[in-house]
Formats: structure tokens, sequence, C-alpha cells
């Protein structure tokens, strides 16, 4: 990646912040707000915190002596995976943005909170049918946001289809594939 003193930061008609250097681009798109969708998580991890809470107390007031401590113990571990995921989505919708970066050489896509993250490199010789999805249902870009995957934008790689860019509207995603497409004028070639 380049130093922002090495990129000139543009606007392309987007929300997107988008960093232009000599032979890369990088793209940062932040997710959709919903404040819906932000308190009522909010809510349900203040209950499941409580939900958790008590359980802990149990397990450690009963030490393991009966099997409903061990499915208690059980239940708390698969109930603290869930809660684990829905702060991750919580953190992403408040603090989260959606990465793109690319060069001559690869595509990297990432989604990180604060900085830290889960990015997949994906080389621009095996990238072909860089494009919009046409026959999107809502209900299933929703799904995406929350399940921290897909989007509008998509390609193939090595016979898998790829999706991104899950925070931005079909003119947005367009203004994105053109900006590549202009950028790599190679891609999949």
């Amino acid at each position: 990646m380049l130093s922002s003193k090495q990129m000139g930061v543009s606007t392309f008609k987007t929300r997107a912040e988008i960093r232009e250097g000599v032979s890369s681009i990088e793209i940062s798109i932040p997710p959709r707000r919903n404040w819906f969708d932000i308190f009522f998580l909010a809510g349900w991890l203040f209950f499941w915190c409580m939900g958790e809470v008590s359980a802990i107390y149990t397990v450690l007031n009963d030490a393991g002596q009966s099997f409903s401590s061990w499915f208690l113990i059980f239940w708390l571990i698969v109930w603290t995976c869930g809660g684990l995921y829905f702060l991750l989505v919580f953190l992403f919708l408040l603090f989260g943005k959606e990465t793109i970066s690319a060069d001559n050489e690869q595509i990297t896509l990432g989604r990180e909170v604060f900085g830290v993250g889960i990015y997949s490199a994906y080389s621009t010789k095996d990238i072909t049918n860089l494009t919009i999805k046409t026959n999107v249902e809502r209900n299933r870009l929703q799904q995406s946001r929350y399940l921290i995957k897909g989007g509008l934008i998509e390609f193939h790689s090595r016979k898998k289809t790829i999706s991104f860019a899950s925070g931005v509207d079909k003119l947005e995603a367009a203004s994105v594939v053109e900006l590549i497409k202009r950028r790599l004028p190679n891609l999949g070639q």
C-alpha cells in the first residue's frame, strides 16, 4: 500500500474515499448505517451480555457437578461465539470499512474495524468479468451486510464468483467498476 503522501485523494461520484497512486488505487467504503439496526444490535448485545454473565455465574457456582452444568458450559460456548459475531457486526456498522486495493499484480479485498481486518488477494491475471450484479434482491443485499460478505460488484477468479462493495448503491458501484477498469485496462488478460 502507498502512503497518503504518494497518493492523490479524489472523489469519484461515490461516498467511497478513493486514493490513486501512480500504478495503484485504494478505495475505502464505509458501510451503510441503518440506525434502527445499530440501536437494535446495541439492545440485543446488552441483553446478550446479561445472559452471558448469568450463565457464567451459574457455571461457576455449580462447578460442573451435574449434567445440566455441562450442557450450560456447551451452551455458553455457542452463546459466546454468536455474541462475539454480532459484536463484530455492530462494530463494523459503526466504525468499519470495506477496502479495495488494486494494482497491476493483484486486487485485495478486505473488511476492517479499527484497522484490523480480514483480507483476500486475487491475481489480476485470474480476474475476469468485473461487473455490477444486475438482479440483486434487496433482502440478499441486507444479508450480505450482516454476514460481512458480498456486495454489488463481482468478478470471477479461478472458477469462483467473488462479490464485494456492500456499502454502495448501483450508481456508486458503476463508478467504482469504471474507475478500476480505467486504472487496470489489462484486467483479466
